[in-house]
């Protein structure tokens, strides 16, 4: 619907859809800015300009082209301050992200660690998680020895049964 619209409300220019990684962007790391739009050779801008980030300069961020998709440009930028952050191409609609503070969602930081670790783990094979295997082997017992433990069960709880009727 947002393309849809997007043309509808602008006849004749080429709508942006913006996108980047992580979904938490933090200070100091890497955010890969991606952006998907028909206009030859785009050049994003990218950087601060909410109250937060007022002394933070936009960035000019290079766009490679994707191999697969020819729409889909990407590129790399680190934002400097935490806060609300801007996105757009020359003459295109902005679009706005935030980027939060260093120690910003630690939990979720700890958890994502913890579910690549499980698939580190799981990526170097089973033998180093469980050790060791051993086999289980299944004896039958012969039939009549079942017979006959069953025999003396029920002998010693008749005996008992009846020295009990002596003593009591």
């Amino acid at each position: 619907w947002t393309s849809i619209l997007g043309l509808l409300a602008r006849p004749g220019e080429a709508v942006e859809e913006w996108s980047w990684e992580p979904a938490l962007p933090i200070v100091g790391e890497q955010v890969k800015v991606m952006v998907e739009t028909g206009k030859e050779m785009p050049q994003g801008v990218v950087g601060g300009a909410g109250p937060a980030t007022k002394d933070a300069e936009p960035v000019t961020v290079y766009l490679a082209q994707g191999a697969a998709l020819p729409f889909r440009w990407q590129g790399s930028y680190w934002p400097e301050a935490a806060g609300w952050q801007s996105a757009h191409t020359q003459g295109g609609d902005t679009t706005w992200w935030y980027a939060w503070p260093a120690g910003a969602w630690s939990g979720v930081d700890r958890k994502r660690r913890r579910e690549d670790t499980g698939e580190l783990i799981r990526g170097m094979g089973r033998s180093v998680v469980e050790g060791p295997k051993t086999a289980a082997v299944n004896v039958e017992a012969p039939k009549g020895w079942i017979y006959a433990l069953f025999l003396v069960s029920m002998l010693f709880l008749w005996v008992e049964r009846k020295m009990g009727g002596m003593n009591g």
